[in-house]
């Protein structure tokens, strides 16, 4: 909880540093036609922070807060505050149906439609030709579920699942999947056999899940990527020639180091600088704010 109390503030490098990775793939997706739209969502306790117990309150901005406040100084048009979307449709919950799991920490069916709607029609608005998702193209129906709640992974079999509505179906086209990899679905294309639609590339990590069934039926073909947890995959997405590039990050992946920048053209210079160098020059301590000459180094 330290994190979301602000008892954990992100550093101005590592803020910089983050903020650095979502322009430099702006500018790669504008340099080649692609409409790029970053969004950030947020842990459950930014959207029901009336559930975290009192000696967890926030004490400064959380991390969440941090990032999309310095996102929000950038140019608009590319990067979407999925809190606030969330935030608005939780007014909308009734007592069986909830922006996320009440027992677990993913958003639910209709908070994943509420972002996907979001996410393309800012993609639309960057001047990528897609269908905006609505409710009334699917058919959602209530399900027992415990793939997200802690019955399970507390070895409570007693416990009652958790019902939500789900999605059952969609009215509108067919698609299907061509590829699962890795044991687990973590990257996969799918397919509606009309080639009129665009296609579409989608970076996300366990979120993205969701997002499949409510994307599919609008495109020709979307390849969502979760293997790479967070990166890019610059040749993958050329071949691709996609219209749109969503990319999707959760609060819970703030916590790593910021990604490898795709465009930055003193990252390649500093890579071929690398691959010449005959011997180490330097090295970083974890714990380190800068760079030291370790003994016997220069």
């Amino acid at each position: 909880f330290n994190a979301w109390r602000g008892a954990a503030p992100l550093r101005p490098h590592e803020i910089e540093a983050w903020v650095r990775v979502f322009r430099d793939r702006a500018a790669w997706c504008r340099s080649r036609g692609i409409a790029y739209v970053a969004a950030l969502a947020p842990n459950k306790m930014e959207v029901y922070p009336e559930g975290v117990p009192p000696p967890h309150a926030q004490v400064g901005p959380s991390r969440y807060e941090q990032i999309t406040a310095a996102l929000a100084a950038e140019p608009p048009g590319w990067f979407l505050d999925l809190g606030a979307e969330l935030r608005d449709e939780k007014r909308h919950d009734t007592a069986d149906d909830f922006v996320y799991s009440r027992r677990g920490t993913h958003w639910t069916a209709r908070a994943a439609l509420r972002g996907a709607a979001a996410m393309l029609a800012l993609a639309r608005a960057a001047g990528a030709p897609v269908e905006l998702p609505k409710r009334a193209d699917f058919e959602f129906v209530p399900m027992a579920f415990d793939d997200d709640g802690w019955s399970g992974q507390l070895h409570l079999p007693g416990l009652a699942k958790e019902v939500q509505p789900v999605l059952g179906r969609n009215l509108t086209r067919p698609w299907r999947p061509t590829e699962r990899l890795d044991g687990v679905p973590k990257r996969v294309e799918t397919l509606t056999g009309a080639a009129e639609l665009p296609r579409m590339w989608v970076v996300h990590d366990s979120f993205g899940a969701a997002l499949r069934p409510m994307l599919a039926p609008y495109f020709a073909r979307i390849v969502f990527d979760w293997k790479h947890m967070g990166e890019f995959d610059p040749a993958a997405m050329d071949e691709l020639a996609p219209h749109a590039v969503i990319d999707i990050h959760t609060e819970r992946q703030i916590f790593r180091p910021a990604p490898a920048l795709t465009a930055s053209r003193d990252e390649a210079e500093r890579a071929g600088r690398f691959e010449r160098a005959g011997a180490p020059v330097w090295s970083l301590a974890d714990s380190a704010d800068r760079a030291t000459p370790d003994e016997g180094m220069s």
